[in-house]
């Protein structure tokens, strides 16, 4: 099960107090994520009616005030979101060794620095499919010291007479924490593809 997703199948309910109103809540996995990807039904007609709550990697800002009260310096921050991820099956863990001894934060990190990535079954917990795995491997040696915008991200979909749709991959990858679209800050127009910090040096890990 990839970091950051509950699988509930059988949903659940919820009333909202004095509105008469029932709330169908919905947790999914890959697969729910996988199929509403890709299924055009789902797309224009039923996502537009649904609120969606993406779970995906902790804020830096909620890193940071977890970093700051235990009053350590916030350069841990990006170190933290380096090794863990962001996600709470990860971070969590590490959070909670540093405030048992936060003089040995450093060497705490380090030491998952190398636990995560060796864990096993590390790419399927991310939510990497293995019929994508080379494609995204090749999208992390890309954006290793590179900038990815969606142009690149569509010509590596169709690089070598792939059959990837950028759009479902993208939808897809959005909603597991794999990859984000944030905006490009260049003044060039283009938004950027960025691959989460733990999926890049999983990816790029030798097999």
């Amino acid at each position: 099960m990839p970091l950051g997703y509950r699988h509930n199948p059988a949903g659940c309910a919820r009333a909202r107090p004095g509105s008469g109103e029932v709330r169908l809540i919905f947790v999914g996995d890959p697969v729910h994520a996988g199929e509403w990807s890709k299924d055009r039904t789902v797309l224009h007609r039923v996502l537009p009616q649904i609120k969606i709550v993406k779970l995906r990697p902790w804020a830096r800002s909620y890193l940071g005030n977890r970093i700051e009260s235990l009053h350590l310096t916030g350069e841990l921050v990006d170190r933290i979101l380096q090794v863990t991820g962001g996600w709470s099956e990860t971070a969590g863990p590490l959070l909670s060794r540093i405030a048992e001894n936060p003089a040995q934060s450093t060497g705490l990190i380090a030491m998952d620095a190398d636990s995560v990535l060796a864990s096993p079954g590390l790419l399927d917990r991310l939510g990497i499919p293995r019929e994508l795995v080379g494609f995204f491997r090749e999208l992390a040696a890309y954006a290793d010291g590179s900038t990815i915008t969606t142009t690149d991200f569509q010509n590596l979909c169709s690089f070598d007479d792939r059959k990837i749709s950028p759009r479902v991959v993208g939808i897809y990858s959005d909603a597991l924490g794999i990859i984000s679209f944030p905006p490009d800050q260049s003044g060039q127009g283009h938004r950027k593809v960025d691959l989460n910090p733990l999926v890049h040096a999983a990816l790029l890990r030798p097999e």
